[in-house]
């Protein structure tokens, strides 16, 4: 069945292929960059509310 759909429509499988690359390229970039945001991150001080009166 895949071979049909690479004879039938090759256009589709590379792009189908392409969408993968790219969202793989994305992900990783996203959790680079959190990576090196979260790195910088330093909680001075944490301030709430219980609820309670």
């Amino acid at each position: 069945m895949h071979s049909i759909i690479n004879c039938l429509f090759p256009s589709t499988v590379v792009l189908i292929n392409t969408a993968g690359l790219l969202q793989a390229q994305a992900q990783s970039t996203g959790e680079e960059t959190t990576s090196q945001v979260s790195d910088r991150v330093a909680v001075g001080e944490a301030v709430g509310f219980d609820g309670r009166v």
